[in-house]
């Protein structure tokens, strides 16, 4: 199954809330702080529970554990701890476990292939842009920067570019997906070279037959989105079957796209021996994460 990369939002509000200027003002105020947003890092994996995963069960952490694993005094560790539950940041439960309170909804996510999707898309609209780009934006500079500002002048064009190429990368994507709806044809050439940039170590395709075409329109008329695609060879590239490290089968682009196959893949039927939700789920997960996702200024660690 795909990996799954997680972080947590510290708002800007962070300091401004009660509970933090109490523990601020306590002795060794800072240091409570500090231990507490350590512990809020080791819960995010298992959304707000602090403990040691062995063979697949969660094991609560001691108090010299505690110290160990965060680098942090065990007297801190005990009076912080002790300060985290009169204030309401930690809940102990009854095996010993701590919840770490808010976490959860402070919890974002990606998949190791949505990274890879974002960072080949990212590479992609790049290098469409880079050329035409820099010549709208320094038409726009001043005729001359005297000696002493040019550096910082150089600094504003930097920024100017990279705000400007940004813009144009969105308007660029929703202009492509519009045409590929407005014209009812998949991009066969688009998803054949996302099959051979995921999946360089599987067979090429020497020829884009009609056959092929037919395999990819049956498809498209249910994935017409080209984020899919991509999801979809990384979650290909997941699969030790699939990609010929359990024997020397290989899947192939016509393997992965006939009707039968494409959908065992979805559902993982292929992934490691064994079968779980499949990718599916996995987007279905992403999409409600995305919907849960917080407009307040924040920034991730």
């Amino acid at each position: 199954m795909a990996k799954r990369f997680y972080w947590i939002k510290l708002m800007d509000s962070f300091f401004d809330d009660d509970r933090i200027k109490l523990l601020e003002e306590m002795d060794n105020g800072k240091d409570y702080v500090i231990f507490l947003l350590k512990l809020r890092l080791k819960s995010i994996n298992h959304k707000g529970l602090v403990g040691m995963e062995l063979n697949g069960v969660l094991y609560p952490y001691n108090e010299k554990m505690l110290a160990t694993i965060t680098n942090t005094n065990i007297d801190i560790v005990r009076s912080a701890l002790s300060a985290f539950q009169r204030l309401g940041l930690v809940t102990k439960l009854d095996d010993g476990m701590l919840y770490m309170e808010q976490v959860e909804e402070l919890l974002g996510s990606e998949t190791d292939s949505a990274q890879r999707m974002r960072k080949l898309r990212e590479k992609e609209k790049s290098k469409e842009l880079d050329a035409s780009q820099c010549d709208v934006n320094v038409r726009e500079l001043p005729s001359q920067c005297d000696v002493e500002n040019a550096s910082q002048c150089d600094r504003d064009i930097d920024i100017d570019i990279e705000i400007d190429k940004d813009t144009e990368k969105e308007k660029t994507f929703t202009q492509k997906q519009v045409l590929q709806r407005e014209n009812g044809k998949p991009p066969y050439d688009k998803i054949l070279e996302y099959y051979h940039s995921i999946l360089p170590e599987l067979p090429r395709v020497a020829k884009l037959t009609d056959r092929r075409k037919k395999m990819i329109n049956a498809r498209w008329k249910e994935y017409d989105d080209l984020d899919f695609w991509i999801e979809f060879f990384n979650h290909v590239r997941d699969s030790k079957f699939l990609m010929g490290k359990t024997s020397d089968f290989k899947a192939g682009f016509d393997f992965l796209l006939s009707e039968s196959t494409f959908y065992k893949t979805l559902e993982g039927n292929y992934h490691n021996g064994k079968k779980y939700a499949g990718l599916k789920a996995l987007l279905e997960e992403d999409d409600a994460k995305q919907e849960s996702v917080c407009a307040s200024n924040d920034w991730s660690f």
